[in-house]
């Protein structure tokens, strides 16, 4: 994002991705500016590129960056007291993770002569938990600078005990959102109520009886319609049943 809006300053923390109900990337994000100058300059770059794929920009309110980046807890906060580190988020640990087993996922093996230390051991270590203690498989994790983080992002989908690993490069603010989201009394409402009322009110689940003849596609790009969907399924298309290819939608 920071290159997206190359020569446009970004506040500190001001990057805030936006999560799903799973506490997955949605494709969105709000991000803050230093001046309402720079935010309108940002403005400019609707439908501009990002890799291969056209990125949609519109005005938003400090109430609606406030909603997604939330509070800071006192967690949180000493987290992120020191400066200039570099934050990893790491989702589909083991629920029986530890620090040590952290640790021990950065650590090189014998002959790498790479290294991703975290910063501050098992200080650097924030493991997102619900509100009754019970972990949710996610952590964040500070490293000292870029290289290091890297070297880090470069372990991605590698395995911890029998559970492979994602790894993304993360921000403050979301730091700050996804422990809003697994508390139990956020600071801030991080979603809108789901809109139930745009939902079909017939049921969309198989009949009794385990029948196994459904396929999810994930990874749509979010242009995708179900006439896209139809054309990339070509010849099989002709055995969907009627009405048979259902989007997912959004809260919005």
């Amino acid at each position: 994002m920071a290159r997206f809006f190359k020569g446009l300053n970004i506040a500190k923390g001001g990057a805030a991705l936006c999560l799903n109900a799973q506490g997955r990337r949605n494709g969105e994000a709000l991000v803050r500016f230093v001046s309402e100058e720079h935010r309108d300059l940002a403005l400019q770059r609707h439908k501009h590129h990002m890799g291969n794929r056209y990125i949609e920009v519109y005005k938003a309110t400090g109430e609606d960056f406030l909603k997604i980046a939330g509070g800071t807890s006192n967690e949180v906060a000493m987290f992120l007291s020191r400066e200039d580190q570099i934050i990893v988020r790491m989702r589909g640990l083991p629920f029986n993770a530890t620090h040590d087993d952290v640790l021990r996922f950065f650590s090189p093996e014998d002959g790498l002569k790479e290294t991703c230390p975290i910063s501050g051991g098992k200080e650097g270590i924030l493991f997102v938990r619900y509100p009754d203690g019970r972990p949710t498989g996610d952590a964040f994790v500070l490293f000292a600078c870029e290289e290091h983080a890297q070297c880090a992002l470069r372990k991605h989908k590698e395995l911890l005990g029998k559970r492979y690993i994602e790894l993304f490069k993360s921000t403050a603010a979301e730091v700050q959102q996804v422990l809003n989201r697994y508390s139990s009394a956020p600071l801030i409402p991080v979603a809108p109520a789901p809109l139930v009322s745009v939902l079909p009110t017939v049921s969309l689940l198989p009949p009794p009886g385990g029948v196994r003849d459904c396929l999810r596609l994930r990874g749509l790009p979010y242009t995708a319609n179900i006439e896209d969907i139809l054309t990339f399924l070509g010849e099989f298309t002709q055995d969907i049943r009627q009405h048979g290819v259902h989007m997912v939608l959004n809260q919005q």
